[in-house]
């Protein structure tokens, strides 16, 4: 029997989408405070859910919007997601 992770995703997604715009276009539609929880190896998490994301990713997004409106500013919770040790403080 082979796994398919995609399978996994295609029933998880949905438990943990919460947003149905890109990050890029809920910024373009006025969004300033984002919300952001990954785990120690900075992959962007739902609780237990990964999300095919990672926090350099989000913060590209962020760098590529604010250089296209340089005069915006956005707010950014980080939450560590895993609450396992110290490691999460280390790698950002």
């Amino acid at each position: 029997m082979s796994y398919n992770g995609d399978m996994t995703w295609t029933l998880t997604k949905p438990l943990a989408q919460t947003q149905t715009m890109s990050l890029y276009q809920q910024l373009e539609a006025g969004i300033r405070y984002i919300d952001i929880r990954a785990k120690d190896n900075l992959k962007i998490y739902h609780g237990p859910i990964f999300l095919n994301a990672s926090l350099s990713g989000v913060l590209e997004t962020i760098t590529q919007f604010l250089k296209k409106n340089p005069k915006e500013t956005i707010i950014m919770r980080l939450k560590d997601e895993q609450n396992s040790n110290d490691s999460f403080d280390y790698r950002i």
